[in-house]
C-alpha cells in the first residue's frame, strides 16, 4: 500500500483547506488504531520518554531509544507516512551530526521524514539534511527540548516583539524547505497570523482553532474517551 500522506501532499492539502490530522504514537499496537482512525501521518517523537520509558521529559531520550520505537511503528504500520523525531542533540552542534541522526532513522528505522526543533539556529541542519534528501517536518515555539529555558508551560509570542521574532524564524524555517511547520504553545492569534503567512501547513500541536491541522497524541485522546 502507498503511505497515506507523502510530502508533495502536505501543501496541496493546505491548498485545498483539507485539515490536516497527525498523531504521536510510540509502539505498534498505537500505530495500528492511528492508522484504523484515518490519521494522514504518524510521528515518533521524544515524548516516548515521558509517555513510556520514564522519564520526566523529552530531554534524555537517545538516538538507539527513539529508533527502537520509530522500527515498532514502522513494523505495523507500514503503509504510513512515518515521521522520526529528532532527539535532543542530535544535531544542534554540528549539522553534520544531524545528518548522521537522521541517515538512521530513515535507513534503518524506515522514517520518511524526521521533525527537527528549533527556529533560526535549526536552519543548517534542514539545509544539511535537505541536501541529502531527507524530508523535514519544523517545531516551533515551547518545543519538549525547549523547557529548560522557557519553563513550565507558558505560551510564546505574548509580546509583540516575540511575537514579531517567532514570525520572523517561521518564515526563515519554511524557506529552509520544511514539508510543513509545527507550533506549540504560541499565542494563537500569532499561531493563525503564522499559517496566514506561510505557503506549507502550519500545524497546532493542542487542536487550536485556525491552523491547517493538529499534531496530537494519540495515547492522550483515547485515556480522555475512557474517563
Amino acid at each position: 500500500m502507498a503511505p497515506l500522506r507523502d510530502v508533495a501532499s502536505f501543501p496541496e492539502m493546505k491548498r485545498l483547506h483539507k485539515p490536516i490530522c497527525g498523531l504521536h504514537v510510540f509502539d505498534a499496537p498505537q500505530a495500528r488504531a492511528a492508522v484504523a482512525a484515518k490519521a494522514d501521518f504518524l510521528l515518533v517523537s521524544t515524548l516516548v520518554g515521558p509517555k513510556r520509558l520514564g522519564y520526566e521529559s523529552a530531554l534524555p531520550v537517545t538516538l538507539d531509544e527513539i529508533l527502537h520505537h520509530v522500527k515498532a511503528v514502522k513494523r505495523a504500520a507500514p503503509q504510513a507516512f512515518l515521521v522520526a523525531g529528532m532527539p535532543y542533540l542530535a544535531g544542534e552542534i554540528e549539522p553534520r551530526d544531524a545528518l548522521r541522526a537522521a541517515g538512521r532513522l530513515v535507513k534503518e528505522g524506515g522514517a520518511h521524514a524526521v521533525k527537527v526543533e528549533g527556529g533560526i539556529e535549526a536552519g543548517a541542519a534542514i539545509k544539511e539534511l535537505l541536501r541529502c534528501q531527507i524530508p523535514v517536518l519544523g517545531h516551533l515555539g515551547l518545543t519538549p527540548h525547549s523547557e529548560n529555558r522557557w519553563g513550565g508551560i507558558a505560551r510564546r509570542g505574548v509580546s509583540q516583539a516575540e511575537a514579531e521574532k517567532l514570525l520572523t524564524e517561521s518564515r526563515v524555517i519554511e524557506g529552509s524547505g520544511v514539508f510543513a511547520l509545527v507550533v506549540e504553545r504560541i499565542d494563537r492569534d500569532l499561531a493563525r497570523a503564522i499559517a496566514q503567512s506561510l505557503q506549507v501547513p502550519v500545524l497546532g500541536a493542542g487542536g487550536e482553532p485556525g491552523l491547517d491541522g493538529s499534531v496530537l497524541v494519540a495515547q492522550d485522546i483515547w485515556e480522555a474517551r475512557r474517563r
